[in-house]
């Protein structure tokens, strides 16, 4: 079975499910939301990466690149997404490949003194994601002062999501009659956020492409998709609980134009 069978079957059985759950109209509204996306962690004994990907470490950039900063400070690496190894999967959702991504964030310590005077996630300088071919690519390490995270190869599992309760484009959808607040019961059981159900989405909360995980509020503007998620873990910290998001227009996505991300937190 290719992948596209294999995507076929799942997003059929993710519309039949919905169709149970909510009813024929409903059902299928809310399964045409489904997006196709990968879960993400870094690899143990026996798991293959996929591609180059990797969180933290050293960047894969173009020679001559330079090391994104804001008022002089070097942002840090967080993860690279070898986006041609994902695209199998994403199909259509995607369009063309970027390469690779780099995803840069400010760290508000280095050396335990804070940056005064910087938001890093309201201030877009504080974050930047650079695009590079892979054939060309080399390994960059970090300029000091620069955070260097350790450098943990991932591996990718394929899944389809539908977005949460509070996303603008479920609060607008027509369920049918007696749905409206089955929704957000259904959620918490992870019925509708990762497919096949039972995936473990938060013990790590890491994820590429598809719907964010649901927090409280609309995190996917109208027109967004997203690009990557990083929940906390053994070297990751973003608040009690929090995860980072990267979000892009769809637009932008197609036109490789990744000067239009932006990156929200959530807790």
């Amino acid at each position: 079975m290719n992948v596209n069978e294999v995507v076929d079957e799942l997003m059929a059985k993710v519309e039949r499910h919905c169709i149970e759950e909510l009813g024929e109209h409903g059902g299928r509204n809310m399964a045409a939301l489904a997006r196709r996306g990968h879960m993400i962690a870094p690899t143990s004994d026996g798991d293959t990466p996929a591609g180059r990907c990797r969180l933290g470490g050293a960047a894969l950039l173009e020679p001559g690149t330079v090391w994104p900063e804001i008022d002089g400070i070097p942002l840090s690496l967080l993860a690279v997404l070898d986006v041609d190894a994902l695209a199998p999967w994403l199909g259509e959702e995607l369009g063309a490949s970027p390469g690779l991504l780099n995803f840069f964030h400010i760290q508000p310590y280095v050396d335990h003194e804070q940056f005064d005077g910087i938001n890093p996630y309201d201030d877009p300088r504080s974050w930047r994601v650079v695009a590079a071919r892979p054939e060309s690519a080399v390994e960059t390490a970090a300029p000091a002062p620069a955070y260097v995270f350790g450098e943990r190869p991932a591996w990718a599992d394929p899944v389809i999501m539908l977005p949460g309760h509070e996303e603008s484009v479920v609060d607008s959808l027509d369920l049918g009659p007696g749905n409206e607040h089955k929704f957000g019961v259904l959620e918490a059981d992870d019925i509708y956020t990762t497919w096949p159900p039972g995936t473990d989405g938060y013990a790590n909360g890491h994820r590429a492409f598809g719907w964010p995980w649901p927090q409280q509020g609309e995190l996917t503007r109208e027109g967004e998709v997203m690009l990557l998620q990083l929940g906390g873990d053994e070297e990751f910290e973003w608040g009690d609980g929090g995860l980072l998001y990267y979000m892009i227009p769809a637009e932008a996505l197609r036109a490789g134009d990744f000067s239009q991300v932006r990156v929200q937190q959530g807790e």
